[in-house]
């Protein structure tokens, strides 16, 4: 057949006779694949989290060595060397809306960045117990944090105050996840589940049970309607937002889920294992492409770029692994 004397009409005919047989357009459409990997390396300790910003162009790494390193992501050089905290940088978190970045520690400390000159704007004390987790709102003017004592804590962004507290579960606010629409927060804890919050008065919606172990990491899909859970347990569930409802749970790795996130399409999940690999999953069906192999330790956290284009992952071998992708 000569696809290119296909007319318009013709195409639309083809759609449609598609539709009918259970298919669509999309059917067409390659799945994401790995086109290449680079390592970074700069930091002398475990690496705990990531996090590109906005424009893609930049990614920040947590350590345990104290330090946040902020890496030109087309170069594959490190931009800046940020200190200040006295433990291990838990996690990182650049700001969807400014040029903001965000380093938390169980020092008991956050640190506000300049990230177009990477100079510190503010230290933020107020915490009292450790801070391994943050997630901004996508509108930018919100930001969570969660500690080691179960306690969610809201900052203005703007002013940097505390807009409100409370005790989101009984031990480690392990990660946190704003929904799209930003009307949710999603929290993971140590107690083996997650829960569900609105985000006027942060009152409790969901407590959602299932994992038989701590849930290290939750992620929602770009359209809101899904959530995706990562647990020692060693599963991958996927819930619908809606009905609290368990969709699907596979197990594509051989150890602790440690990290995870959905792809800009909505219909793939990216993990991160102690099993040292990273691993792409279909949604619907739970089916795995072949493990992506070159960290030499737990993969603890991962990030996905705001373009769609790569994957940053935070490794206990000390570098940061950058995952370029092509559909």
């Amino acid at each position: 057949m000569n696809f290119r004397a296909i007319s318009r009409k013709g195409f639309e005919t083809l759609v449609v006779l598609l539709s009918l047989a259970g298919l669509s357009s999309q059917a067409f459409a390659k799945e994401p694949v790995l086109r290449e990997s680079k390592f970074l390396n700069g930091h002398s300790d475990e690496v705990y989290s990531v996090s590109f910003s906005r424009d893609s162009q930049y990614v920040a790494s947590g350590s345990r060595d104290r330090t946040v390193r902020v890496w030109d992501v087309k170069k594959g050089t490190t931009a800046a060397v940020l200190t200040g905290h006295r433990r291990t940088v838990m996690a990182v978190a650049f700001s969807p809306m400014e040029d903001l970045l965000v380093s938390a520690s169980n020092d008991e400390s956050m640190q506000v960045w300049d990230a177009t000159n990477f100079s510190l704007v503010k230290t933020l004390k107020e915490q009292h117990s450790g801070v391994i987790s943050l997630a901004f709102s996508p509108d930018g003017r919100t930001m969570a944090s969660g500690t080691i004592d179960g306690k969610v804590r809201i900052w203005d962004v703007r002013s940097w105050t505390l807009r409100q507290e409370f005790h989101a579960d009984h031990h480690f606010i392990l990660s946190l996840s704003y929904s799209p629409d930003g009307r949710t927060l999603a929290s993971s804890s140590g107690d083996n589940r997650f829960k569900l919050w609105e985000t006027q008065g942060y009152g409790e919606l969901a407590t959602i049970e299932g994992h038989d172990a701590p849930v290290l990491s939750v992620a929602f899909s770009p359209d809101g309607e899904r959530l995706v859970s990562g647990s020692n347990d060693m599963t991958i569930r996927v819930w619908d937002v809606a009905s609290r409802a368990e969709v699907i749970q596979y197990a594509p790795h051989s150890a602790q889920i440690l990290a995870v996130a959905f792809l800009n399409d909505g219909k793939t999940v990216v993990s991160g294992s102690s099993d040292h690999t990273v691993r792409m999953s279909t949604v619907e069906t739970g089916k795995s492409q072949k493990a992506w192999t070159g960290h030499t330790a737990r993969v603890r956290g991962l990030a996905v770029s705001p373009d769609g284009k790569r994957i940053a992952t935070a490794s206990w071998d000390h570098s940061v692994g950058l995952w370029s992708l092509s559909n």
